[in-house]
């Protein structure tokens, strides 16, 4: 045999192997963990695979989402063997948002540390434990509550010890600080938090979980009418006052804020009905609907998750893991969801994710008597209805300028009468 077809056979098949071996990867089942979106990849950390003292194999690993997939095969890389990985569940996870390259992984139940607080850098993919200084939350305290980053503070609000206090990290000074204030909301566990501009608003959760420590309470009947929200340059809380079709009260839900289209989206958590679709919330006039998904019951989750995850990827959510509801044992779940959020007037359930996939401008229908079928179509993201109404006003007050002017125009220098202008000729004709 040629040698030269030898050596062809042993690279291709070299290749083929390695390839395998990093696509062969499946992330086993597991709730209570963490997802957040660095740099095009999406990682997973920690969690609870189910049953008593199951920390899942894989603690740590992430999705490439610059690249097209199938929900059947999807580019996972393995993580978990790099040396200084910690087990957590219930953790909090967030992003150093002026450098975006390290994860702050902040309490929940954790193994084989007394550590707090552990920090993962995407960059050089090595795990440190940071020497925090100041008023440190209690070292279990900081379960189920989820954080939000801006600049270079994080802020995580509350905890399973029922604090009504807003934990401030400061990742540049590496310090911790307690504010406290006079009016702050009782729910402390299980919420979903959103960064609206500079404030912070919240949504469901309780201020107890069940004994076993993962069970929200079993019936949570109260309307979500008003919502906390939280100031992050005064430290002051307010309310926020909903309409609409207001949902129950739930909690281990999850989230995202889909900016493109003014809309928050919650998704399952647990609550006191059986409907698995998604609700949302406006933005502007903080009214609450169902979206239309155009095939529901088909693509979707047939079973109400809990403390799963959610987040927004390009024109997409991807919605993973996750207990399956029971009140009585933990059944986590492998499964992995896509909603197609790129039309705000439709949403639907796929199977495959294009990086390339971009949001498409908000349609509305307007009436015109000569043309009623007359539509608007109006591109969220590049012209702000404020900008619209004023290029309307000025519009409009030229052309009353410009109306004044001939009005004025006209009575000054209006011609005299040709009969008159004769007559006063003739009478000044000399004799």
């Amino acid at each position: 045999m040629n040698y030269m077809h030898i050596l062809i056979s042993i690279i291709f098949f070299s290749i083929i192997d390695h390839n395998k071996g990093v696509n062969s990867f499946v992330p086993e089942r597991r709730a209570e963990h963490n997802a957040i979106l660095v740099n095009k990849k999406l990682y997973f950390y920690g969690g609870w695979a189910g049953g008593s003292n199951r920390f899942p194999n894989n603690t740590l690993f992430y999705l490439d989402v610059s690249i097209p997939f199938t929900i059947s095969d999807m580019p996972w890389t393995d993580l978990s063997s790099i040396m200084g990985v910690i087990n957590r569940t219930g953790a909090s996870a967030c992003i150093d948002k002026i450098f975006n390259t390290s994860i702050f992984f902040i309490g929940g139940d954790y193994e084989n540390t007394s550590t707090p607080i552990n920090k993962f850098d995407t960059t050089t993919q090595q795990w440190s434990t940071p020497v925090i200084s100041g008023s440190t939350p209690l070292p279990n305290n900081l379960k189920f509550v989820p954080c939000i980053s801006l600049n270079d503070v994080i802020y995580i609000y509350g905890g399973n010890t029922s604090l009504n206090a807003m934990n401030k990290l400061d990742t540049l000074k590496l310090s911790w600080s307690i504010l406290s204030s006079s009016i702050s909301p009782t729910k402390t566990q299980g919420y979903s938090a959103i960064l609206l501009n500079e404030s912070i608003l919240y949504i469901g959760g309780t201020n107890q979980l069940a004994s076993n420590g993962w069970n929200c309470p079993n019936k949570m009947s109260n309307l979500m009418e008003e919502l906390p929200l939280y100031n992050i340059n005064n430290n002051n809380w307010s309310s926020v006052k909903t309409s609409g079709k207001i949902p129950l009260e739930r909690c281990g839900h999850s989230s995202v804020f889909v900016s493109q289209h003014n809309r928050i989206l919650l998704f399952y958590g647990e609550q006191d009905i059986s409907d698995v679709s998604p609700i949302a919330l406006d933005t502007l006039t903080f009214a609450w609907s169902i979206p239309n998904i155009s095939n529901t019951g088909i693509g979707g989750p047939q079973q109400i998750l809990r403390w799963h995850s959610s987040t927004l990827i390009g024109a997409y959510v991807l919605i993973a893991f996750g207990y399956l509801y029971s009140t009585t044992k933990r059944t986590s779940s492998s499964d992995i969801f896509l909603l197609d959020v790129s039309r705000a007037d439709e949403y639907k359930w796929v199977t495959s994710y294009d990086p390339n996939k971009t949001f498409q401008p908000i349609t509305t229908t307007s009436y015109d008597p000569a043309k009623p079928t007359t539509t608007l179509i109006i591109t969220t993201n590049n012209i702000n209805i404020g900008t619209i109404i004023g290029i309307t006003i000025g519009i409009v007050g030229l052309l009353l300028l410009a109306i004044i002017a001939i009005l004025i125009f006209r009575n000054r220098y209006t011609l005299p009468n040709t009969t008159s202008l004769k007559n006063e000729i003739t009478d000044h004709q000399p004799a």
